[in-house]
């Protein structure tokens, strides 16, 4: 079986973001942006375990 490729096309929600973002960035707030799925985070019975996200 051949693994699906990923797609690293923005999704919907992160154009939506950065739209957000460069509005706060027009009254001098910095900010940045990350996505979870870049990372290995861990999750546990409550969501994600907060140490695991670096």
């Amino acid at each position: 079986m051949e693994q699906a490729q990923w797609d690293p096309s923005p999704s919907s929600s992160e154009l939506m973001a950065r739209h957000v973002l460069e509005a706060l960035e027009q009254h001098g707030v910095t900010t940045s942006s990350m996505r979870v799925v870049d990372h290995d985070v861990k999750l546990n019975r409550h969501g994600f375990d907060a140490a695991s996200f670096r």
